[in-house]
């Protein structure tokens, strides 16, 4: 476990709080490192690398007794003192001419590693193009079926795009926001070996400057040309270090605050005021079968719209007793059939009660 210092002033305090973690973290650092022993082109392609890498980088100019896959102790000290979680390293030897190994941190400890041999190097210094602004994110073309197939070449193709990351960015103008494009392609004529990692691959790297050209007759849309601007180089893969499964599922988990932030609902949008609409769906409604409250003035009788209110009140009162009338004979006829034969003509003085009922009251 690191041990984290108390901090005894602001400014320490301040820069605890920088390293500490982050839900979205700050962009990735990089420290360049020359080792014991460099030659001229791995120095230059150093050099060549922190500039395109500024502002998001960090260039220590003295040499320094590394040797990433022999000892990790001198890089874990120098990536933590500077707080970067990535490192390129320049060396040097008879065995190994012209290296230079990536290497990306994840906690203060190293993740994974890949050496590469450089060859056929040309630099910045050698294309007279003019070179992009500091801090541009160039546009990264990864070319062959190799960078899916062989776990050196993924783990190459990953440290180069953290290395060229620079800050997010929500919107990019087009074709304005590319101003040069970095393609990597693998040797299609590279036969794997009985292991198949990769190692022994050849990598062409390309850099190319964009240059937009008026076209006669058209006014929307220039013509994009590209003019090599270095760097340039042919990088073979040597050794290198897969993360473990654990640490890397570590590293690659996504917190749940940023997962929720995300996450998409379902029929919920939101106005440009801020305000949360919701879409509810529902299935088709029979409106002539709704249950509406029931109001005296909706109700049908046989004298509506004729003489006065006390008339349509009579009227309803008289079907009233005509409706009794008939119910109490049909209560005297269900009870003669089951044995009471003096039922029956109640039941018929009855009906005839309310009959004459409804007479007298049209009489009246």
């Amino acid at each position: 476990m690191i041990r984290t210092p108390k901090p005894k002033t602001a400014r320490g305090r301040r820069i605890l709080d920088d390293r500490a973690p982050k839900l979205v973290e700050n962009t990735k650092k990089c420290v360049f490192v020359r080792g014991s022993t460099t030659s001229l082109a791995v120095t230059e392609a150093l050099r060549d690398f922190y500039l395109l890498k500024k502002p998001h980088a960090i260039h220590l100019p003295r040499r320094h007794a590394i040797h990433p896959f022999d000892d990790l102790a001198p890089l874990h000290d120098m990536c933590r003192k500077h707080d970067s979680s990535l490192a390129l390293v320049a060396t040097h030897s008879k065995k190994r001419p012209d290296g230079l190994t990536f290497a990306r941190l994840f906690d203060g400890e190293v993740l994974d590693m890949v050496e590469v041999g450089v060859s056929g190097w040309a630099g910045l210094d050698m294309f007279k193009v003019p070179k992009p602004p500091l801090g541009t994110r160039p546009l990264l073309v990864f070319s062959g079926p190799l960078f899916t197939s062989l776990p050196a070449l993924r783990t190459l193709r990953s440290m180069l795009i953290d290395l060229y990351r620079g800050d997010a960015a929500d919107h990019l103008a087009i074709p304005e926001g590319v101003q040069y494009v970095v393609t990597v392609t693998a040797d299609p004529a590279f036969e794997p070996t009985e292991d198949g990692d990769g190692s022994g691959c050849r990598v062409h790297l390309r850099t190319y400057k964009t240059a937009l050209k008026r076209v006669e007759g058209v006014k929307t849309l220039p013509r994009v040309e590209l003019e090599e601007m270095g760097p340039r180089a042919d990088m073979v893969v040597r050794r290198w270090r897969e993360g473990d499964s654990d640490v890397m599922r570590e590293a690659m988990k996504v917190p749940k605050e940023i997962k929720n932030q995300t996450a998409k609902t379902k029929n919920i949008t939101h106005t440009p005021l801020g305000d949360r609409v919701g879409t509810v769906h529902m299935r088709s409604q029979q409106l002539n079968k709704l249950e509406l409250r029931k109001m005296k003035a909706f109700k049908k009788t046989a004298a509506s719209g004729r003489g006065s209110g006390k008339a349509v009140e009579g009227g309803s009162a008289a079907g009233a007793a005509v409706e009794a009338g008939e119910v109490a004979g049909a209560v005297v006829e269900a009870s003669a059939k089951k044995g009471n034969p003096g039922a029956k003509g109640k039941g018929k003085r009855a009906a005839e009660g309310g009959d004459a009922g409804v007479k007298k009251r049209k009489k009246a």
